[in-house]
């Protein structure tokens, strides 16, 4: 999917996390590099998490993945994101 200012994506670990949840929605606010489009690989984005019960969190050149899996596997960062699951 191709990463642009003001889509939803999921942010999982790190500043992110708040009253016990593992991860957050959050709002890309700039997108890094020539190519946004996950399908071709890792994406750097800028968000801002919308965190259950706290403030909202400004997360800076962050991961964006296609999917919560490779999001998972990328062990080497503390913060993570991924689009969420279409809902059917």
């Amino acid at each position: 999917m191709k990463a642009t200012i003001g889509r939803i994506i999921i942010v999982k670990g790190g500043r992110a996390c708040s009253n016990g949840a593992d991860r957050a929605p959050a709002v890309i606010t700039r997108v890094w590099g020539q190519d946004n489009d996950t399908r071709n690989g890792m994406v750097h984005v800028n968000a801002t998490a919308l965190c259950d019960l706290a403030t909202p969190q400004v997360l800076g050149t962050i991961p964006l993945y296609d999917t919560e899996d490779e999001a998972t596997d990328a062990t080497s960062y503390d913060e993570v994101a991924f689009w969420p699951e279409r809902a059917s």
